[in-house]
């Protein structure tokens, strides 16, 4: 009895899905550069002076393209983004385009959906190295780790690099291994 109401009720949820209307809505037009940031249906493109933004699926334009560089952070709303070619000027924008994290970093990491770390790097010839730019052959180390709440106040404060061996984010701590 218990299969039988199982069964009947399986085929009640097919039939109930398949009469369903799928309705389908035109996309916006894209560059072959174009590529769906990961879990959503928003799209990073590039202009004709390769620029990069972020769109809806649309094609209307959420973060305008003016950016050197502009990559996700997964499904959670927040973009790393570069200015200009160098070291130190990546930054971190949410999805309406809003800077969260200034453009100073060298590196941008994301703990959780709420804490962010802003790297400050400096070129090095020391071996080994905190980074490896594998395009200009150059090394980099850390210097300092500044602290962002992105669900609070911003910054708030930083540890430097002979201090801080490992950060963790759980829930609204953070976890430093001196």
């Amino acid at each position: 009895m218990r299969k039988a109401l199982c069964a009947l009720l399986a085929l009640a949820l097919c039939f109930g899905a398949a009469s369903a209307e799928i309705a389908l809505a035109p996309a916006g037009t894209f560059s072959d550069y174009a590529f769906f940031v990961d879990g959503s249906a928003r799209v990073i493109d590039a202009d004709e002076d390769y620029r990069e933004g972020l769109f809806d699926i649309a094609g209307n334009a959420i973060i305008p393209c003016e950016y050197e560089a502009l990559s996700g952070y997964g499904a959670t709303g927040y973009f790393v983004a570069q200015r200009e070619e160098g070291l130190n000027v990546r930054g971190a924008l949410d999805a309406a385009g809003n800077v969260v994290i200034p453009f100073q970093y060298g590196d941008i990491r994301f703990l959780s959906e709420r804490w962010a770390l802003g790297v400050m790097l400096e070129e090095t010839s020391i071996r080994p190295c905190d980074y490896e730019d594998y395009i200009d052959g150059k090394n980099y180390n850390a210097v300092s780790y500044d602290v962002y709440d992105l669900s609070g106040p911003g910054y708030v404060g930083y540890f430097t690099h002979q201090g801080c061996e490992v950060i963790r984010a759980h829930g609204d701590y953070l976890y430093v291994q001196n």
